[in-house]
């Protein structure tokens, strides 16, 4: 029985279940590249979740998080009208703000359309009540009630050769804060810049916290095709403690967040893209969360309590990204904040793959191109494990004539084929699992550039060539597919074939079974195997071929040639 044949198809059904598995679990969570942030699917949320949930979570002490003080931030059910509205329009962001409280209750993305081909941006932000997705920075304790902002104009737009935009909110509390809320914009950049300025104009001293929120509803993303590939869709904080925690809504909804840290951000992370807060560094803040009774969650960081005296102003910074997810920016913008970028737990091999990728594109400007190329390097660098193995194939092949004869010879008994067969392969020094540990070597590179395929988005609506105009989505017309399994097959045919005349029969089998599989996967992925496919069948052509005419028998000869020498100096 061709043991080694049985083991790394085993391990390659292992992989491809495992990938589908991790796919399916995914499946219904929010962020595809096709589907917006405006899905009206909602989650049906039980008693017992409202019940385990709480209005504010906040560490012991922090007294000023109560829910007294949530008052003045304003609801997040809270639909804001169309008077309250301002709008933002930059290069890259078209943001929406209500007036009242300042929320960011709408972002919109033009570099990057809901679909290809498509005129539509990408919604990232958004009030819709079953798809709510807000972003808060609130002041607490200063006021009883949201402040009822006011503008010089409804509609601002960053333009051309304009090195920012300002955009100021006015308001003043009942309790006499004159206060001015600046937003921040620059061309080109993701990342908004929110301040507060606050004046105290009464007679008594004012006492506050600043609040930093994201909310969102967990949304099922409408289905579209087989599968749904999405890296981590969730909340994330970032600590120097620890660099990249990650919750669930799930988590969320049975226990609350309760810790304090300086220097770090929490965020809302999903496919491609990143909502994220970025508290003003050497401050330590109250890390909290909760759930309301609609379903909406919220992730927030509190500051510590200002005071602030008669007649004297005080200044909150902070920043908001809200954007693609690219190392580059991320690095820039807060230290960990790339980590929110998902390659799987073999990351390291992952950012290397992407790497290389990324410096192959900017000199022939093809991500598929890129792929094809990086797939070869690969299949260089193992290229002596792989020759080791396709000898392996090649020296059982060349034994198939004697294989044959044994099961003339033998008959039906399994046993003894077995054990002949062992015997056969020991005096022909042929180990049937010999090629095992190269393929097996080669695993992690394969799950690895899964991830980046998946995970990176200078590959979402990237083309390559003819109709293959996104390698981040499958091909339409599975033609990268059935060419995987047809070069799956033509492998099969160049490999010695299984001496049970049924197992050989489910071993054909195998290339229509991956092709189901792969069928609605990537096509960058699918490019990537095809590739790998077409270069070993040369390779294990040309051992095969060479092997036949006993150009790789020389380790054999030399062998048998030092077992004569001993026998000599033993007879001497």
């Amino acid at each position: 029985m061709d043991y080694k044949k049985i083991v790394l198809y085993a391990l390659f059904i292992v992989v491809a279940l495992t990938l589908w598995t991790k796919w399916q679990q995914e499946y219904l969570r929010h962020g595809s590249s096709t589907t917006t942030s405006t899905s009206t699917q909602q989650v049906d949320h039980t008693n017992k979740t409202a019940k385990t949930a709480t209005t504010t979570s906040a560490p012991s002490g922090a007294s000023n998080t109560s829910a007294s003080e949530s008052g003045s931030v304003a609801s997040v059910t809270n639909t804001p009208t169309k008077d309250r509205l301002i709008h933002i329009k930059t290069d890259v962001l078209d943001m929406t703000i209500d007036s009242l409280g300042g929320r960011i209750v709408e972002a919109d993305l033009p570099k990057y359309p809901v679909a290809l081909h498509s005129d539509q941006a990408f919604k990232l932000l958004s009030y819709d009540a079953a798809s709510h997705y807000s972003a808060t920075a609130a002041l607490i304790g200063f006021t009883d009630h949201a402040i009822q902002y006011h503008t010089a104009n409804q509609s601002y737009t960053l333009a051309k050769g304009q090195k920012h935009l300002n955009v100021v909110l006015q308001g003043t509390s009942a309790n006499g804060l004159q206060i001015s809320k600046v937003f921040t914009f620059t061309p080109g950049s993701y990342l908004v810049h929110v301040s507060y300025h606050i004046r105290n104009a009464s007679t008594k001293a004012q006492q506050g916290r600043l609040s930093l929120q994201i909310s969102r509803t967990d949304v099922k993303p409408s289905r579209d095709g087989t599968f749904r590939m999405h890296a981590f869709y969730g909340f994330a904080i970032s600590t120097p403690a620890n660099h990249y925690q990650t919750f669930k809504f799930s988590n969320l909804a049975s226990s609350n967040v309760n810790l304090s840290a300086k220097d770090g951000w929490l965020a809302m992370t999903q496919h491609y893209f990143l909502g994220a807060w970025i508290p003003a560094s050497g401050v330590t803040y109250d890390y909290f969360s909760r759930v309301n009774q609609n379903g909406i969650y919220t992730l927030g960081a509190n500051s510590p309590t200002t005071t602030i005296a008669p007649g004297k102003t005080v200044n909150l910074n902070s920043e908001f990204y809200i954007g693609p997810k690219i190392a580059e920016i991320l690095s820039s913008v807060a230290p960990n904040l790339s980590k929110t970028i998902d390659y799987g737990w073999l990351w390291p091999i992952s950012l290397l793959i992407f790497w290389l990728m990324k410096h192959i594109f900017a000199i022939i400007g093809n991500w598929g191109w890129s792929i094809v190329i990086v797939t070869a390097i690969i299949k260089l660098i193992f290229w002596p494990l792989s020759a080791k193995s396709y000898r392996s194939m090649a020296g059982m092949r060349s034994l198939q004539p004697k294989i044959n004869a044994l099961k003339e010879r033998v008959g039906d008994d399994k046993q003894q084929m077995g054990r002949e067969m062992m015997a056969l392969y020991k005096s022909e020094k042929i180990n049937p699992l010999g090629g095992c540990l190269p393929i097996l070597v080669q695993i992690p590179f394969f799950i690895a550039l899964y991830w980046v395929l998946i995970a990176t988005i200078q590959l979402r609506q990237a083309p390559f060539m003819f109709w293959i105009h996104d390698l981040s989505a499958k091909d339409p017309y599975y033609v990268l597919p059935v060419l995987m399994g047809l070069s799956m097959f033509l492998q099969q045919k160049l490999s010695p074939p299984p001496p049970d005349p049924t197992q050989a029969k489910v071993m054909m089998l195998l290339p229509v079974f991956i092709t189901y599989i792969f069928i609605h996967f990537p096509a960058g992925l699918i490019l990537y195997m095809l590739v790998n496919n077409l270069i070993s069948i040369g390779q294990q052509w040309w051992i095969t071929r060479h092997y036949s005419k006993g150009k790789y028998n020389h380790k054999k000869k030399a062998s048998q040639w030092s077992a004569k020498k001993k026998a000599d100096r033993k007879k001497r």
